[in-house]
């Protein structure tokens, strides 16, 4: 067990130490992703009126939506089954975040490409996510910081989303997370 903790702490020092290491691990398992998350932000779209352009609505919450042509949208159970309120993404949905940024998950029912950017270069593309259908979940936890994402469809101009969740875990979880889990199971010793 001490050697699994010195091996974890050297690694974690170098990731720390070395900016150019970056890991991402893609989820699409929400209960995963916030066990990897930590604390986080959601972004649920109620207590505005249906079709409100969206842009400075969770400046207070730390983001704003740069394209200005996505549009709040609700009540519909169907397409938002966790509230009843979504965003209707017009080709994509640009998010700037005042601080740093660790993790980012979606609830959408169609298909979903997340993008993230660190002071206007790309750092993280997802494979295209699948969806058809309510209860879809995409989510990304990074082991270095993003300023900008930006959600679409890769396949169609329109996206529906149903909540976006955001927040900064301590860097070491994220490192941990994208060394694998399994390096912290305790191993079966041999009698």
């Amino acid at each position: 067990m001490t050697r699994v903790l010195s091996a974890l702490a050297l690694l974690l020092a170098f990731a720390v130490a070395s900016p150019v290491c970056a890991g991402f691990t893609l989820l699409q398992d929400f209960a995963l992703w916030q066990q990897a998350s930590g604390p986080y932000t959601t972004l649920d779209f109620t207590g505005f009126p249906n079709n409100t352009f969206i842009t400075d609505q969770y400046a207070d919450l730390g983001v704003t939506f740069l394209d200005g042509n996505d549009v709040i949208t609700g009540p519909s159970s169907l397409v938002f089954p966790l509230d009843g309120w979504g965003l209707d993404v017009n080709e994509s949905a640009t998010m700037d975040f005042v601080s740093p940024q660790y993790s980012l998950g979606v609830h959408h029912p169609g298909e979903l490409r997340i993008k993230l950017y660190w002071q206007g270069s790309l750092i993280y593309a997802s494979p295209p996510l699948p969806g058809s259908g309510v209860g879809f979940f995409g989510g990304v936890v990074s082991t270095v910081p993003f300023d900008r994402a930006v959600i679409m469809s890769p396949f169609v101009n329109q996206l529906d989303v149903d909540n976006i969740y955001f927040g900064v875990p301590a860097p070491a979880g994220a490192v941990v997370l994208a060394l694998g889990v399994p390096a912290l199971r305790p191993r079966r010793r041999r009698i």
